[in-house]
């Protein structure tokens, strides 16, 4: 989908060239902001700690530092229903479903809000566990909620199409 070193005017702009979303009255890109659940095992954002931990298994931290990555997809978790993807969610009810704080003395979660280039999306209504990029000629999978599918979300496979935008942090 994209190359470069992050989801910036590169990937928006080359994304932009093939779709001309703009000319439909979208955003460059197709671009859009969802929710993205995933855990921490630290305390960043709570009492004293304003800074990610060093720890490489952190997730939440890990995007912090060095952005998304899609070789860390699947590692703790099974890979999901549309494979090795970043997936993301319009509800924060989802994102709060792959939210976890491996820290036991806190009640608090967080989730980012990202900015993801969705592009042209491939529109499924059922799971696709095999899919390793978006299909030719479609720049990301979007899920539609319904008798198969429980979210809505949209599948990223790059990691260069999609960025944090926010860090929110909540009790439960």
């Amino acid at each position: 989908m994209c190359d470069g070193p992050s989801a910036d005017d590169t990937c928006r702009t080359l994304v932009e060239s093939r779709g001309h979303f703009t000319a439909k009255n979208l955003p460059v890109g197709n671009e859009t902001r969802r929710w993205y659940g995933t855990y921490r095992e630290c305390l960043i954002g709570e009492s004293e700690q304003q800074y990610p931990c060093a720890s490489v298994t952190c997730r939440l931290c890990s995007i912090i530092r060095t952005d998304f990555d899609l070789s860390a997809q699947g590692k703790k978790l099974p890979i999901g229903a549309f494979g090795r993807a970043i997936y993301t969610s319009s509800s924060t009810n989802t994102a709060d479903e792959f939210s976890a704080n491996r820290v036991l003395n806190s009640t608090t979660k967080a989730m980012i809000l990202a900015d993801i280039v969705v592009g042209k999306p491939k529109i499924v209504h059922v799971d696709r566990p095999l899919m390793r990029e978006a299909p030719r000629g479609y720049d990301s999978v979007m899920a539609k909620k319904g008798f198969f599918l429980a979210h809505d979300d949209i599948m990223i496979y790059s990691n260069d199409a999609i960025r944090p935008a926010y860090l929110v942090m909540y009790d439960v």
